[in-house]
């Protein structure tokens, strides 16, 4: 009997040790499998999350110019806008969100001379060097080939970009893209939108496409005033308005390019970027600032109905590379000039169909629907850049009188030394003037026309 126990305890013994190590067993599985479960679930998590950073919206902001249309004022402001390292600095509240992707350390490494106003014209050695022009006159270009340089730039905007930020590339040598002196300004836009970070050449390309570029640009009127601002840059201490239309525009081809606004929009159209063109005048009718528009009504900062920023001092934003000049130098008629208006209005109605673009947006239009609604009743005799320059040229020397009346008369107070000049409506005397150009080192980094 005392056997029989002693067996029957073994075998119970024996069976609660089973029923334990299953037990066991099946806990552990059950603990791997939750684990396993929850990195699974981790693993998903993580993932969405990156492809979620990875497909918010980045936009790219192609501030090109045309030059003379408030665009060093522009460039100068976003640049500080953009660069705030404080609360008051950055009052336009776009610092954490927008990137200005410039390479000024590697200047400043090379003894390159920089400062802000220098920065803010960063873009134009990476532009000419898009379009195959390697200035031995540049600090910079002594230090790196045509191909570093622009792997220099591409690397900053890539950067920036993987970073998560929106990125401004703001330069007036992009209106290059619209010379009819070369015949590769699309292919040059090609190059620069194939150095954005979805285009990267080592095979690691980055989220986005050319849906995310938005380019802007200036128009300017009266449209002689534009012609005018371009003479004070070009040669208003070396020669009259005068000599400046009827031997410059002889000896240089292409004289007009930074004139053609709305060829310039049209290159960004033909390759179906979204373009905004800025009517100038009616910013200035509503007593806006240029460079506010772009900041507000482009780059989406937070802007009160006034176009000003809610935490911004009460000034405002700072008006660059000003110039004025006697009515001596002019050496034409008022009537000639206005002839000359609308000779350049004229040209304007071969865009007129632009405006119907998917693709395009016009702000604060005023003057450039004025012109173009006047397009019909206009002859259509000047259909290239060429005719406008001819006749121009014609005009100045009294060749033809487009509006039938007497070039002979003089008006002194046609263009005056107190001009308003391209940017908020304030006269010269209430602006900070900023030396034109930004020389360093004998090279210019704002220059009007190509080098032959």
């Amino acid at each position: 009997m005392l056997k029989f126990i002693s067996h029957s305890r073994r075998h119970s013994l024996r069976g609660f040790y089973a029923v334990f190590i299953v037990a066991v067993a099946v806990s552990l599985f059950m603990a791997s499998w939750e684990n396993r479960t929850g990195m699974l679930s981790l693993s998903k998590e993580s993932a969405s999350r990156t492809s979620t950073e990875e497909n918010k919206m980045q936009r790219v902001v192609l501030l090109a110019g045309p030059h003379k249309t408030s665009s060093s004022s522009i460039q100068l402001n976003i640049f500080h806008w953009l660069n705030g390292n404080s609360t008051q600095e950055d009052i336009a509240g776009l610092s954490k969100s927008w990137a200005w992707p410039s390479p000024s350390k590697e200047f400043i490494e090379h003894d390159c001379e920089m400062n802000d106003h220098l920065d803010s014209k960063i873009f134009y050695p990476f532009i000419e060097s898009i379009k195959a022009q390697h200035k031995k006159s540049r600090c910079i270009n002594s230090h790196y080939s045509l191909t570093e340089l622009i792997k220099l730039y591409h690397d900053k905007i890539y950067m920036k970009w993987k970073q998560g930020y929106n990125l401004v590339i703001a330069s007036e040598a992009i209106d290059f893209i619209a010379s009819e002196r070369r015949s590769d300004g699309p292919e040059i836009l090609n190059r620069l939108v194939d150095e954005l970070p979805w285009h990267e050449r080592d095979g690691n390309p980055l989220h986005g496409s050319d849906e995310d570029i938005t380019a802007v640009v200036g128009y300017r009127t009266p449209r002689v005033d534009h012609l005018i601002s371009l003479w004070h840059q070009c040669c208003m201490q070396d020669m009259s308005l005068y000599e400046y239309v009827t031997h410059r525009f002889e000896t240089v081809v292409d004289p007009l390019r930074s004139l053609d606004s709305l060829k310039l929009a049209k290159v960004f159209l033909d390759k179906d970027i979204e373009t905004v063109i800025i009517d100038m005048s009616g910013v200035a009718a509503l007593g806006f600032d240029m460079s506010n528009i772009v900041a507000c009504d482009v780059l989406n900062a937070e802007c009160t109905e006034r176009k000003t920023f809610p935490r911004a001092p009460a000034k405002k934003a700072e008006i660059a590379n000003i110039k004025t000049h006697s009515q001596d130098n002019v050496n034409m008629t008022s009537v000639q000039l206005d002839q000359i208006n609308d000779v350049i209005e004229r040209y304007d109605c071969n865009f007129v169909t632009l405006m119907q673009h998917k693709k395009v947006k016009i702000l604060y239009s005023k003057d450039l629907d004025a012109i173009l609604s006047k397009c019909k009743e206009r002859e259509g005799d000047i259909r290239t850049r060429d005719d406008m320059v001819r006749r121009i040229i014609d005009i100045a020397r009294g060749v033809i009188n487009v509006g039938g009346e007497n070039n002979s008369e003089k008006d002194d107070d046609y263009y005056s030394d107190d001009e308003t000049d391209s940017n908020s409506g304030d006269t010269n005397e209430s602006t900070s003037e900023v030396e034109d150009g930004f020389k360093v080192n004998g090279e210019n980094y704002y220059e009007e026309e190509e080098e032959a």
